[in-house]
């Protein structure tokens, strides 16, 4: 993987992790039609102004990045022990969440799969949100024009559709041209550990034992995903040949 794919990866996974941070807690006071309408007009003027600053070009993945399954694994039951904190167990109330959250980790795996297998898609991304945007609008319509979100709650919202979606899916998109989706896929779990250190180091918010045990095995998961398995009576890490 070259040096700008793990950049425009880790660029990626940085802001999906401020943004329980930077927006988390002010969403929750806005109607639901406000914050997808002002976070996809956000994501369309994004969609539309960054693409020519950002270089696409295919390339292949090779084949020891199939062997890198310990990265995934150590980095999936990293992010599970993050997200599960003090307690990692499930409770009935929640169930829609656990069932939409999957929905959404099945839908962004698949996405990043089928980029890098047959590339494009970046021309539906400024049209799907500039309809997405259209109908929020409709629904705020609908619903009697609730009250708009205050100042703060706009930056939150802005901040959600310009970069966690904007800026973040074009440069994953970049990675993921460039990169193996192997080691990407496994990057991708510092998303949760990056959630988790901002809001303790931004809001003060405590790390339990279990949260802290998931972010030493993502450390792990990401060191592993980098080293490459002994190939032809040799070893060493990824990119050398």
């Amino acid at each position: 993987m070259d040096n700008k794919s793990l950049g425009w990866g880790f660029f990626a996974v940085f802001c999906w992790g401020t943004l329980a941070t930077a927006a988390g807690g002010a969403l929750e006071k806005a109607h639901p039609a406000w914050v997808l309408g002002g976070a996809f007009l956000a994501s369309s003027a994004a969609f539309a102004l960054l693409p020519r600053l950002m270089g696409l070009e295919h390339a292949s993945e090779s084949r020891e990045a199939r062997g890198r399954w310990r990265g995934r694994l150590l980095g999936a039951a990293g992010a599970a022990l993050v997200v599960g904190g003090q307690s990692a167990g499930f409770e009935a109330r929640h169930f829609r969440g656990y069932a939409l959250a999957l929905g959404s980790a099945a839908t962004w795996s698949s996405y990043t799969v089928m980029l890098r297998r047959w590339g494009g898609g970046r021309e539906f991304l400024l049209p799907a949100s500039i309809w997405s945007a259209l109908f929020s609008g409709l629904w705020l319509a609908a619903a009697g024009w609730p009250e708009p979100p205050p100042p703060k709650t706009w930056g939150a919202i802005l901040y959600l559709g310009a970069v966690a979606i904007g800026a973040a899916i074009l440069a994953w998109d970049r990675a993921v041209s460039g990169g193996e989706v192997a080691v990407l896929g496994a990057m991708a779990y510092f998303a949760p550990f990056l959630s988790v250190f901002f809001l303790w180091l931004i809001l003060g918010k405590p790390i339990g034992a279990p949260a802290a045990a998931g972010m030493v095995l993502i450390v792990a998961g990401g060191a592993a995903a980098a080293w490459t398995p002994t190939v032809a009576g040799g070893s060493g890490l990824a990119g050398e040949r």
